[in-house]
């Protein structure tokens, strides 16, 4: 009971430490034994062991530790109990993935009682720390891949006892040493090699590809700190790779870390990635299972902050904690910003609608398509707030949170602007004097998602019949080759038939989701009758079934190639004057029959200005404020983006 008492205690005390900025005796390893309690003579048993071995490297390494260690907390072993059940859905229905993530997220609430994380000030064994700091050092010293490292360096990406917050305090480096070595030990071998970290990295981590490919799917487990549990799942998400990418890379002295992007400037949600510290290049990303270390992760995106998890707790991070509200998507202590390792950065100067009061911190947030997400913390004076090394090209809005809010809801302290690729500020102003008419196709950006299969979604050719076998066929429309969303074409030919058909022409391959065929202004019905040979695609949204071409669902759509192609019977001689298409792509598109809703910015929120049907491939707004920040929603999907309107012009953010 006392040592319960001592841990509820002891929360509390580092939540309120945690707020503390720098103080004379705050993170002095003095401090840290004070909070020790009745754990404090192991801790003390480390510092005496490294005094009487004469390392000074050594002992400095343990203060570190022990210095911020009352920050830290961990599952308890009986974790592994969730590992266990997990296992066995895995091998209760070894061939359906489908059925394992099911059975794992329904188990999932029976076992969150054991992921009550508990001090390590309090439960960390000297022997257990000791023999950390001894497997380490002979990695740094002894090892080939970190011997580049300065002993800072070391402190933060080779020497901490555990990787993550929340990990077990067990012996992780001997039970990661030997996962995924591949050729590893063989790399001595080759003398371009021998002591190459990025080879290192390289190596381990096709060894994890060759072991399972990255599977990423929305089951959202409890944490996973166990390698074998986390490769024999059906899915997880990039954090769990990344995190296990780390244990597996420290366990052999490869330096490497976690870096992340708490949300995109452009798109919803956020990253995850794996750094390897080199002699030559500094930090190389890799994506684990997927890229070998050099490989530049999404460059084309917009990236706002990007984060590397560390072992100390940010001194920038526990100022802002004690002069403010947190909210919860940046309330880690454990990250250090590296934006500008990765890119060209602006310091940002906003001004603020008005002062702040005690307790508000200012924060630069970007849009997620629902909701405006904080990415990082500043400075104000007056009404001016001051924002360091922001990432350019992306839209920004100061907000600020109240103890009220708990974190939650933020309050707008600035117009939205757009930090350009230059530095420069351009702040999106409202007008709502005068308006204008917006016609939009797309409530989302074409992105590289469309760019990657532009050769399979270009071509194809209409052909006419008078018989279903489509032996007497002639050709009376082509699609547009740079068409890759959605369009129309008039067929040169419009004399009445009953048969028509779609295939690839000259195209090796022609992808098309929907075909929509008039007469006049009248839709026409017609019956899919079937196709040639069908396609075996490793893509599984690919439908060899010809009704997916007329299915309404922008998702599923029909492959032509060769012979395979898809006929259409329409009863009767008809003659066909127009055929509107939608290519294969993220169902992004205006497509008819779906209900759209557009709004604008109005400084505080954002602002239903109409909603329509769409009858075809555009919809149109009238009443539309003549300068103004504007989203369009559909009735149908989740993505969506702030956007301009100017000439007839779209420009996305």
């Amino acid at each position: 009971m006392r040592k319960k008492k001592l841990v509820l205690l002891l929360a509390a005390g580092v939540a309120a430490i945690g707020a503390c900025s720098w103080q004379p005796g705050v993170h002095s390893v003095g401090w840290a034994l004070r909070l020790a309690g009745e754990n404090r003579s192991e801790l003390e048993k480390v510092l005496d062991h490294f005094k009487d071995s004469g390392d000074k490297e050594k002992l400095a390494a343990a203060e570190y530790l022990i210095r911020y260690m009352p920050y830290h907390h961990s599952y308890p072993v009986s974790v592994d109990r969730y590992y266990d059940a997990i296992d066995s859905m895995v091998t209760a229905f070894p061939d359906d993935k489908e059925v394992q993530e099911s059975k794992i997220d329904s188990i999932q609430p029976y076992y969150t009682f054991f992921f009550r994380a508990e001090p390590d000030i309090l439960n960390v064994s000297a022997d257990m720390l000791v023999e950390n700091i001894d497997t380490a050092f002979s990695q740094w010293r002894g090892g080939k891949w970190a011997s580049h490292l300065s002993f800072d360096e070391f402190c933060e990406y080779l020497l901490p006892y555990k990787c993550f917050e929340g990990q077990p305090l067990t012996d992780w480096r001997a039970e990661y040493a030997d996962e995924c070595r591949g050729d590893l030990d063989r790399l001595g071998l080759f003398d371009d090699y021998a002591d190459n970290p990025q080879a290192a990295a390289t190596e381990v981590n096709r060894a994890m590809k060759s072991l399972t490919g990255q599977r990423l799917g929305q089951l959202d487990p409890l944490p996973i700190f166990r390698h074998s549990t986390l490769m024999g799942m059906p899915c997880a998400h990039c954090p769990a790779y990344c995190m296990n990418s780390v244990l597996l890379m420290r366990s052999k002295g490869i330096p490497v870390a976690y870096d992340f992007i708490p949300q995109w400037g452009n798109r919803s949600l956020g990253h995850s990635w794996n750094t390897v510290l080199t002699l030559r290049y500094g930090s190389l990303e890799f994506s684990p299972h997927e890229t070998a270390p050099g490989t530049i992760h999404y460059p084309y995106l917009k990236v706002p902050k990007i984060f590397r998890s560390t072992y100390r707790p940010s001194g920038e991070f526990l100022s802002v904690k004690k002069r403010g509200v947190v909210p919860h998507c940046l309330d880690n202590p454990f990250v250090k910003d590296v934006t500008s390792e990765y890119m060209i950065v602006s310091d940002v100067s906003v001004k603020l609608s008005r002062r702040l009061k005690k307790g508000e911190v200012p924060y630069l947030a970007v849009f997620d398509s629902d909701r405006w997400v904080p990415v990082f913390w500043g400075d104000s004076k007056g009404r001016v707030a001051r924002f360091r090394d922001m990432g350019r090209q992306v839209v920004y809005m100061a907000v600020t949170f109240n103890r009220e809010s708990r974190g939650d809801t933020p309050e707008v302290l600035s117009a939205p602007f757009y930090l350009d690729a230059s530095g420069e500020i351009h702040e999106f102003r409202l007008d709502t004097t005068s308006t204008r008419t917006v016609e939009m196709a797309r409530k989302f950006p074409v992105g590289d998602n469309i760019y990657w299969i532009k050769d399979i979604i270009q071509g194809g050719v209409i052909e006419k019949a008078g018989s279903p076998s489509f032996s007497d066929a002639q050709c009376v429309a082509e699609f547009p080759e740079w068409t890759l969303c959605t369009g129309s074409v008039v067929p040169r030919d419009t004399d009445k038939a009953r048969y028509y058909r779609f295939r690839a022409g000259d195209h090796d391959r022609s992808d098309m989701a929907e075909l929509y065929f008039y007469s006049g202004d009248t839709l026409l019905h017609p019956r899919v009758i079937g196709c040639g040979r069908g396609l075996d695609l490793e893509d599984r949204k690919a439908m060899s079934d010809p009704t997916a071409i007329q299915d309404r669902d922008g998702l599923t759509y029909f492959s032509a190639q060769d012979d395979c192609w898809v006929g259409f019977d329409f009863g009767r001689p008809v003659s066909v004057t127009r055929i509107d298409f939608a290519r294969r792509s993220d169902d992004n598109s205006v497509l008819p029959g779906q209900v759209y809703t557009l709004y604008y910015w109005n400084g505080s929120d954002w602002c239903q200005i109409g909603k329509k049907t769409s009858a075809g491939f555009a919809v149109s707004f009238d009443g539309v404020p003549a300068e103004s920040l504007l989203l369009m929603k559909c009735s149908k999907g989740r993505e969506h983006r702030m956007f301009t309107y100017r000439d007839g012009q779209v420009r996305w953010y």
